[in-house]
C-alpha cells in the first residue's frame, strides 16, 4: 500500500496542480485502500483561494457519499463492486447504510456520466468548518482498474453542480487519464 501511495503521489502531483490552476478550483488525489475504500493522500485545497476547508490528507471520505469514493467504486468491475459492498455494509455508519440498496444504479450511472458527485448535505466531519463544500470526481484507472480517484471541490455556495460539469468535466476526465497513464508508464 505505502509504494501505491507514493507513486500514484509522484505521478499526480504536476497533473493535480495543473488542474487546480485551469479550473480555480481545490484538487484532492486519493487512493484505493482496500474493501471500495480510499483515502486522500494529496489536495491543492487552500481556504483563501477555494473557500474550502484544506486539512484533508489522511481523510476517508465516504464511499456512497463522497464523490472520490463513489467515483472510484464506479470504477471497480461488478465482481468487486458486489464484494466491496458487501464489506461496507457492515462498517458504514447508519446513516449511510441506507444508501446501500440504491448503490448498484448509482453507481451504472457514474459509470455512464463519467463522473461522480458528492451527495447533497453531505458532511463528512464532526466539526463544521464553514462552507460547505460541493465536488465532482473521476476514478483513476490504469491497467484498467481503478487504483484511486481524484477531484474538483468547491464552496457549494460560489457554483452549482451543473456549472462546473458544464465548463470543467472533460479537463477532470482528461487530468485522470493522464495520471493513470503516468502510473503505467505510458506517459513519462
Amino acid at each position: 500500500m505505502p509504494e501505491q501511495t507514493d507513486r500514484l503521489v509522484a505521478v499526480s502531483k504536476q497533473e493535480i496542480v495543473r488542474l487546480s490552476t485551469l479550473t480555480g478550483m481545490g484538487v484532492d488525489l486519493a487512493v484505493g485502500i482496500g474493501n471500495g475504500r480510499t483515502e486522500i493522500v494529496d489536495s491543492t485545497r487552500t481556504f483563501k483561494q477555494h473557500g474550502v476547508y484544506p486539512e484533508v490528507i489522511g481523510y476517508r471520505p465516504s464511499p456512497v457519499s463522497s464523490a472520490l469514493g463513489l467515483s472510484f467504486l464506479a470504477g471497480l468491475s461488478k465482481d468487486e463492486q458486489a464484494k466491496s459492498i458487501q464489506a461496507l455494509a457492515g462498517n458504514l455508519p447508519r446513516e449511510e447504510r441506507g444508501a446501500l440498496p440504491q448503490l448498484p444504479q448509482l453507481l451504472e450511472d457514474i459509470l455512464k456520466q463519467g463522473y461522480a458527485v458528492r451527495a447533497d448535505g453531505h458532511w463528512g466531519r464532526a466539526v463544521d468548518y464553514g462552507a460547505l463544500p460541493s465536488a465532482i470526481a473521476a476514478p483513476i484507472l490504469a491497467n484498467n482498474q481503478p487504483i484511486g480517484a481524484v477531484n474538483l471541490v468547491w464552496n457549494a455556495d460560489q457554483t452549482t453542480v451543473d456549472d462546473v460539469v458544464g465548463m470543467h468535466l472533460s479537463t477532470l476526465c482528461a487530468a485522470a487519464t493522464t495520471i493513470g497513464c503516468r502510473y503505467d508508464g505510458k506517459i513519462p
